[in-house]
């Protein structure tokens, strides 16, 4: 993962790697991607500026928007 990041270096882009999160499809439990400025956590989705970003899980993404809802109509 070193060499992406040298790259972005090169024109000015910092990866933040505690604030980055890379989506994956792998069924194995999730870990990590090491990189030179810390790791990078592996995930199935993210919740990102209230949209949720996945990998195709429409249950998880239903789910969601369902819970959403049902907390915005109860008071």
């Amino acid at each position: 993962m070193d060499s992406p990041v040298a790259e972005f270096a090169k024109v000015g882009l910092i990866l933040n790697a505690p604030k980055t999160v890379a989506l994956t499809t792998q069924a194995q439990p999730l870990g990590c991607l090491s990189t030179g400025s810390g790791e990078i956590k592996l995930v199935k989705f993210h919740k990102w500026l209230g949209c949720i970003v996945d990998t195709g899980d429409r249950d998880k993404v239903l789910a969601h928007h369902l819970q959403a809802a049902s907390k915005a109509y109860s008071v």
